[in-house]
């Protein structure tokens, strides 16, 4: 999958930089930036994307979190900067009966616009 090198879960060719990407065209993000997660642990059938997407919309982010074959969570979020900051930590305590081991930044996957309404549970 496009994010196992940036997670670490691959022998990286070289080690790459994870650079913010900014897909809407424009030199400045006017309405926030975008950021993306792996969520790795016991994070599927727990209710974790529920979770994610309650404090998501509590801090008026936009995104999705989304269940991945491997057992991993993709959480891809737009919005404020302080927003995604207190997403992120939210994302590292998850539910009562998740087991959080690794929240890896990723880059956004690819050829897909940043989501800018709702956050959706996939």
């Amino acid at each position: 999958m496009w994010w196992r090198e940036e997670c670490g879960l691959v022998p990286p060719a070289a080690k790459k930089e994870v650079i913010p990407v900014n897909t809407s065209g424009d030199q400045h993000e006017p309405h926030g930036e975008e950021r993306c997660w792996i969520v790795a642990g016991r994070v599927q059938g727990v209710g974790y994307r529920a979770f994610v997407q309650r404090r998501a919309r509590a801090l008026g982010l936009t995104g999705y979190a989304q269940n991945l074959a491997d057992g991993t969570v993709l959480v891809r979020a737009h919005g404020p900067a302080k927003a995604l900051a207190d997403l992120e930590r939210a994302l590292r305590r998850g539910p009562r009966l998740a087991r959080v081991e690794r929240v890896a930044p990723v880059s956004p996957p690819p050829g897909e616009p940043p989501p800018r309404r709702g956050f959706a549970i996939r």
